[in-house]
């Protein structure tokens, strides 16, 4: 999608089978998430759902070998020193405190919700030349009913190294 005015939404490039798709969403489980920018808000945090937010990486690269693209946090998601603890089971599940990401996309490196760490995790790799590789980073974040109110906030860096 390179366009959001509205309603209305430009596509500059569709995945799968041309014949099956079709301008109109497919079912109630079609969503859009306009990429915006350098900080995510994942807005009031309730017991009762998961609150996500969307960002992206796009790999272009003339290396032979491919790349790796890594993500790295400075600290845990706080607000002074009250902590969201990272998830543990695989799913960021409402009612429970815990936060998290999913990725998903052709060269996504992992499978289900997992804690974003101060040391570096593998999200995304090619072993060739990359023309606009693309993955999708969910972030998902819950509570629970004694979870300490307050505004929440950490770095995420991406990393990407070349493989020449």
């Amino acid at each position: 999608i390179t366009n959001v005015a509205g309603n209305v939404l430009t596509v500059d490039k569709w995945e799968g089978d041309n014949a099956l798709i079709g301008a109109l969403p497919a079912g109630s489980d079609d969503w859009v998430y306009e990429l915006n920018g350098h900080s995510l808000d994942l807005d009031t945090l309730t017991s009762t759902s998961v609150n996500t937010g969307v960002s992206r990486t796009e790999v272009y690269t003339n290396a032979p070998n491919g790349y790796t693209v890594t993500v790295v946090e400075d600290q845990d998601l706080l607000s002074g020193t009250d902590t969201i603890d990272d998830v543990v089971d695989g799913a960021v599940t409402a009612g429970f405190e815990e936060y998290g990401i999913e990725i998903t996309g052709t060269n996504a490196s992992g499978t289900n919700d997992f804690a974003i760490k101060t040391t570096p995790q593998i999200i995304q790799t090619s072993s060739a030349f990359a023309d606009r590789e693309r993955i999708a980073v969910i972030y998902k974040a819950s509570v629970n009913s004694t979870t300490v109110k307050g505004s929440y906030s950490h770095v995420v860096t991406f990393y990407v190294t070349a493989r020449f």
